[in-house]
């Protein structure tokens, strides 16, 4: 039970009480007792906050300081500043940091050398060498302190250069530095292997009698090892008067790395029989020291003992030890550490985590290693390039590949390793394309200049696929000297193709290069011997005796237990050797009752065919895979690692095995890993002759016509049953843009007996690019029911059919198997599954995902922002994109394209400038994605001059730039300019020729449209369903009935898949042209050719259609049919209908069916609804009811609306109502010349000539000026424009006649057929 707190009176005593709760280390008490004084002071607030620091709570200091700010009746001073200073620096917390020495300059005690010092070295903490230099300026007097901050802050931030720069100006300025100086700089001289200037130190401290200083001492020994200079080192260490074991430690490490473990060792014992103290550094110094120089057992055995003293291994000794389970692919011991990581959480430890990965890896778990990749949160460049090592070791090159693309998609820059796993990846895979494409992407894409490494992979990927001579071309070409291993690639390729005149090549190049290399020598005599060149053969065996060269034997070996049995080939002394020899003797038997002949090509001795058979049975390889089978006891997997390469017999061999067993069995040799089950292996026998022309004929595929012959020789040689070639195949038809053929590759599949996860993922994908999404969901859950369970990559691709079909619930249903199947960590799947909700519109689920992903990257917060922007929710938007950018998260292209848009679809023009201007004053510039964002905002704000700026200012732009431009120009009525902007387009595609289309039809440029489309036609270009959409409107705009017909023509002939958009397009047009029937027959078709047609677009144009031709009751009769067949009507569908009503003369439907809208459908009238039953009212006299209509609007009438009452009251003669509405009008648009039209007819009619004659010379005052009415006629295809008046048509005099004419005729008849469209 907790003791009531004493009651202290005076300042003094609440002071020294709570010093003693916390020099006690009652920290809780303390900060009770802090809460019940009302008003403590500086020295208590100081207390308690040192008191956190001290006690290593410096995040409580930090909250605490926070409040104390905030309360405000206290002005910091330097002793509060100081603790908080040391608690920024041990956290790292940069941001409160800076927020301190503001505080610190606030109150002008900034200059004060301590709390100076201790800034200085708060920033170095943080690694912020840039404000500890703001500080360190600032200084006016600086002492030893001051330059040692500095200059520890630097090497601390790896600016090695300049901590020395600063060290040679210390020394100028006259300072002596002191032993932490020297020990702070030293790590500068071991970074930059900087020996010379760690000899000046090494003077400067025995000059100074600094040398004897432990910290000194063990940073010189450190520097020297680094530098490679044992001998200095051992030295310095002998020369100490006294060791600690730090000391020990720093000599220890040098001894291993410098690679004298033996001396190492020594040292070792010397330093228990001295009595020193070991502490977790020394073991993990001796584990990680064996381990790197080849010692692997005994650094298993220093682990034990490590154990045994009571050291428990933390981060570093696990980081030290898996290396050496890797080199032993000791699977039980790297199981039983990870076991150990994980009940002591060190498996979070990324280092730790990619070290588990390389060890399953290794030995042969390539699944365990994916896993373990998956649950690292926060992945770096190492772990990623270990997982794609892992994949291209295990022959995995389509994953490989598929890893590096997401590792660059997420922003990880890659680096020389990384090209060299790829590159490996592809060669195991013989993706030859791939490899060429990635090697010309090291210094074109990525500014790395490609190594001997490099070039020798690529050599391995030309030859493996068999490209001999274009290896061979490679490497003379090289501009580096090729290495062996690129010799040695063509040399193998040469051995599986059996090219003589290469390997004899390559084989004298690698004899001059490594002389005593036993592999080259066999390699070109296996070569000549498959060649029946039996003297050749012997002269190179020759060779190799006179230089006393032995050939390495093969060796394999298999775990058991904990047990490991090597075996040699013809081994008679194995254990269990009569029963192993017995099994293969049944087997081969069994095998040859099933078809199975031993590959007598392998042996490579000229013996008789049967003698050959004997030898082929007892290979080491064989003899471990039987002794696995027999004392698997049950298990239903073995592995089996060789020192050389598998022969073709035993591959085969083992595949039996598998099949015949039901086991899977991973064999690894010296080039790769072989998974064999169910009779298939890994590698797809990519190596094997008749094979590699195939994979050759599939990997230089251009289109499916090819394929398919491809496909007739797969067929031929049986290799159906080749899950790798299959699945390349598959792949190609799914994937490959504008070449492949989806269905073709699902017949495929559909013919595969167990496909693999490879075969669903690329079908998957495959469906999830194409406009049947849907499938891709089906195929998964066919996936799962065949018992394959979807991996990371699986899901990215369902998740986007997903949100392709806007499918909530299947999303659902993935989110909760990601869960099962412990996806949740891995950021690809998450990223997949936010963007999924959010296409969905489910943005709470959206943000419930992004809100657990521990690590979000630029992707994850570019699709939670895309959410909100889809909402049209600006304040959000701008908040996550404000925690990125806290975050220290720079936003891209996309990012700036999701805020841009939402800016301009919410008006907020004004912000987008703003973050225009942000991102110029932060220094940076945007890529293309972002700059045509930028400049679509400046146009859509109508600001062409800021457009045109970024347009200039952008380094790459594409056709969607020019097309923002020109679209830009155009809705701004500068068509001529538009069009110059057009023809100066570098290229043009159809997205271009549809927006100016569409801008000059929105615009009423009509002839400019019909103008760009008779272009397009002629270009290589055919228009699509936007082309023909747009140009219909206009034909329907200006009457143009034949030329509406032509493109009906144009896609009746060209047998066009025409979409819902176009067909109503074709209606509107008919029906706006007089052609009733023809639109009501189109729309009939569409109905008979879908039985429930569910567009409500198509019956709203229709319903428009039977309105604009007055036939309301008909437009009525189509909504009931509409409403009949389960189709809900839309807002637009009320607008169309209330104007069908209109027309009509029928104000009780009218009035119903605005009733009706609200009650039975809920919809909520718009403005346009309400304008409609105004009209109605005014037409039929009843402008009061209308007004009361306007009283009762949910919002502001516009200036429509008080039109058409102005409008009926001119009709009616309603003077008072009128000049109520023209007030109104007036207010809404002052400069509206119909205005004031519509008023002075109003006065007229109402013989108020008075009012008409002040209001026509209020205009002439004003220069307001009515605009000309205009008519147009289509004849023969041409449009003819008529004004008022006007005579400047070329047949005016003979209009003037007929219509003079006409008007006679008309007082002695009451019908008049004209054809004519009006515009006013």
């Amino acid at each position: 039970m907790n003791s009531v707190l004493p009651v202290c009176s005076t300042v003094h005593s609440q002071l020294k009480l709570l010093k003693n709760y916390i020099e006690s280390g009652q920290l809780l008490r303390a900060h009770k007792l802090f809460d019940t004084i009302p008003h403590p002071n500086i020295r208590i607030w100081t207390a308690l906050i040192t008191g956190y620091t001290s006690k290593g709570l410096p995040k409580e200091s930090i909250k605490l300081y926070n409040e104390f700010i905030k309360a405000g009746d206290l002005n910091p001073d330097k002793y509060v500043l100081l603790t908080v200073a040391k608690a920024c620096g041990i956290v790292s917390d940069l941001n409160k940091a800076k927020q301190v020495h503001a505080d610190a300059v606030k109150h002008d005690i900034h200059s004060d050398i301590i709390l100076a010092n201790a800034l200085i070295h708060m920033y170095g903490k943080c690694g912020f060498p840039q404000g500890a230099m703001t500080v360190f300026d600032s200084l006016v007097l600086k002492d030893v302190i001051s330059w040692t901050s500095v200059i520890a802050a630097h090497v601390n931030s790896g600016l090695s250069h300049k901590a020395l720069q600063l060290f040679r100006e210390m020394t100028l300025y006259g300072l002596r530095p002191n032993s932490v100086t020297l020990s702070s700089l030293l790590p500068a001289c071991s970074y930059l292997k900087a020996l010379n200037t760690g000899k000046v130190i090494h003077g400067y401290a025995i000059r100074n009698g600094l040398v004897d200083n432990l910290f000194v001492s063990s940073a010189l020994v450190d520097t020297y090892a680094k530098c490679l200079s044992i001998m200095y080192a051992r030295n310095v260490f002998h020369k100490l008067p006294r060791k600690d074991t730090i000391s020990w430690n720093v000599i220890l490490a040098a001894l291993f790395s410098n690679g004298h473990q033996e001396e190492a060792l020594d040292l070792f014992e010397t330093m228990k029989l001295e009595g020193a103290d070991l502490d977790s550094a020394t073991w993990n110094s001796m584990i990680g020291g064996c381990a790197q120089n080849g010692k692997s057992q005994l650094a298993l055995r220093f682990l034990l003992q490590m154990q045994c003293s009571g050291f428990k291994a933390n981060n570093m000794t696990i980081a030290s030890i898996l290396p050496a389970c890797t080199d032993l692919e000791n699977l039980s011991g790297g199981r039983e550490i990870h076991a150990y990581c994980f009940r002591h959480s060190l498996n979070r430890d990324v280092f730790i985590a990619t070290a588990l990965v390389l060890m399953y890896a290794k030995c042969g778990e390539l699944d365990l290693s994916r896993k373990i990749f998956n649950m690292i949160p926060r992945k770096d460049i190492v772990s990623w390039n270990t997982m794609i090592l892992a994949n291209a070791m295990h022959g995995c090159g389509q994953e490989a590949l598929l890893l590096f693309q997401v590792m660059i998609n997420f922003g990880y820059k890659p680096n020389a390793v990384t090209f060299t796993a790829i590159l490996s990846g592809c060669s195991h895979s013989q993706l030859v394309d791939e490899g060429r494409a990635i090697f010309i992407s090291i210094k074109r894409d990525h500014g790395i200049e490609p190594d001997v490494d490099h070039y020798s992979c690529m050599v391995d990927v030309l030859c493996r696929a068999g490209h001999l001579y274009d290896a061979y071309d490679f490497i003379k070409k090289m501009p580096i000297d090729p290495s062996p291993s690129a010799w040695g690639s063509l040399l193998a390729g040469c051995r599986v193709y059996k090219n003589v005149e290469l390997g004899k090549i390559s084989a004298y190049k690698l004899f001059e290069i490594e002389p005593n290399n036993p592999g080259n020598y066999v390699l070109l005599s296996n070569i000549l011997v498959t060649a029946k060149l039996w003297n050749d053969a012997s002269e190179v065996r020759k060779m190799m005796r006179d230089g006393g060269i032995v050939k390495e034997p093969g060796c394999s070996w298999i775990p058991i237990g904990k047990q490991v049995y090597t075996f040699v080939k013809g081994d008679r002394r194995i254990p269990q050797c009569e029963k192993i020899y017995a099994f293969l003797k049944e087997t081969r038997k069994k095998m040859r009752l099933q078809g199975y002949l031993p590959k007598t090509d392998f042996v490579l001795q000229d013996i008789d065919d049967e003698e050959k058979e004997e030898v082929l049975c007892d290979h080491s390889e064989k003899l471990a895979v039987a002794f696995g089978i027999l004392n698997s006891n049950g298990k239903p997997s073995i592995r089996v690692f060789k020192n050389l390469r598998i022969c073709g017999d035993c591959h085969n061999w083992i595949k039996f095995m598998a099949k015949a067993t039901l086991m899977q069995i991973t064999v690894r040799d010296s080039l790769r890993f072989h998974h064999f089950k169910d009779g298939i292996c890994s590698c797809g026998d990519v190596w094997k002759m008749f094979y590699a022309p195939i994979y050759y004929l599939v990997e230089k595929c251009s289109s499916v016509e090819v394929l398919k012959r491809v496909h007739v020789q797969i067929l031929i040689h049986g290799l159906t049953g080749e899950t790798f070639i299959i699945g390349k195949f598959i792949a190609f038809c799914s994937l490959v843009v504008d070449a492949g053929d989806l269905s073709y590759a699902r017949a495929v599949f559909d013919r595969v007996t167990k496909p693999n996860r490879y075969m669903w993922n690329s079908l998957i994908r495959g469906y999830s690019n194409s406009d049947n999404p849907r499938e891709g969901l089906f195929l998964q859950h066919q996936m799962l029911s065949s018992g394959i369970l979807p991996n990371d990559f699986t899901f990215p691709f369902v998740l986007k059919s997903c949100a392709f079909e806007s499918a909530f619930t299947e999303t659902q249903e993935l989110h909760g198997l990601i869960l099962k199947l412990g996806f949740r960590s891995q950021l690809f799947v998450q990223n997949s599954l936010v963007h999924a909700y959010v296409v969905c519109k489910s943005i709470d689920s959206a943000w419930k995902v992004f809100y657990e992903i521990p690590y979000p990257n630029i992707i994850s917060w570019n699709s939670i922002i895309d959410g909100y922007a889809r909402l049209g929710n600006l304040e959000h938007v701008f908040q996550l994109f404000k925690s990125m950018r806290y975050l220290k998260l720079a936003p891209d292209g996309f990012t700036l394209a999701i805020l841009l848009s939402v800016c301009s679809q919410t008006g907020s023009f004004n912000l987008g400038r703003l973050v225009h201007h942000s991102i110029e004053i932060n220094g940076g510039w945007i890529d293309l994605i972002g700059g045509n964002a930028l400049v679509d905002m400046y146009a859509k704000c109508m600001d062409l001059n800021s457009a045109k700026a970024c347009f200039h200012r952008m380094p790459k732009r594409n056709v969607v730039t020019w097309t923002c431009m020109v679209d830009a120009y155009a809705k701004q009525g500068h068509y001529e300019l538009a069009r110059l902007w057009f023809d100066n387009m570098p290229e043009r595609n159809l997205i271009s020729w549809n927006s100016i289309i569409t801008s000059y039809a929105q615009h009423g440029q009509c002839h400019l449209a019909f103008d760009i489309f008779r272009e397009l036609i002629t270009s290589k270009l055919k228009p699509d369903d936007t082309t023909l959409t747009s140009i219909l409107s206009i034909c329907g705009q200006v009457g143009d009935l034949i030329t509406g017909k032509k493109i009906h023509q144009y896609i009746v002939r060209r047998c066009m898949q025409t979409s819902i958009s176009l067909k109503n397009a074709l209606i509107d047009m008919y029906a706006k042209c007089g052609l009733l029937s023809t639109a009501s027959s189109i729309f009939s078709q569409m109905q008979r050719e879908d039985n429930n047609l569910t567009s409500t677009s198509s019956w709203n144009v229709m319903i428009r259609g039977f309105a604009m031709h007055g036939c309301a009751l008909d437009a009525i009769k189509l909504l009931k049919t509409m409403v009949c067949q389960g189709i809900s009507p839309d807002g637009i569908t009320f607008v169309a209908i209330l104007s069908a009503c209109n027309h009509g003369g029928l104000l009780e439907y009218g009035l119903y069916y605005l009733e009706a809208m609200q009650h039975y459908y809920n919809i909520k009238p718009e403005m346009e609804h309400y304008s409609c039953i105004i009209d109605l009212l005014g037409r039929r006299g009843d402008v009061k009811r209308a007004i009361d209509v306007i009283s009762k609007m949910p919002m502001k009438a516009d200036i429509v609306i008080w039109g058409v009452v102005l409008g009926a009251c001119r009709i009616h003669g309603n003077v008072k109502i009128g000049k109520v509405a023209m007030k109104q009008m007036l207010e809404l648009h002052a400069s509206d010349a119909g205005i004031y039209v519509l008023i002075s007819n109003l006065y007229s009619e109402a013989h108020k000539w008075g009012d008409g004659r002040n209001l026509r010379k209020f205009m002439r005052n004003k220069g307001i000026r009515k605009v000309g009415g205009c008519s147009l006629i289509e004849i023969g295809g041409n449009i003819h424009e008529f004004m008022v008046q006007d005579k400047r048509h070329q047949m005016s005099s003979h209009i003037y006649s007929t219509l003079q004419h006409l008007t006679d005729h008309l007082m002695s008849t009451t019908q008049s057929h004209v054809h004519f469209f009006r515009t006013n």
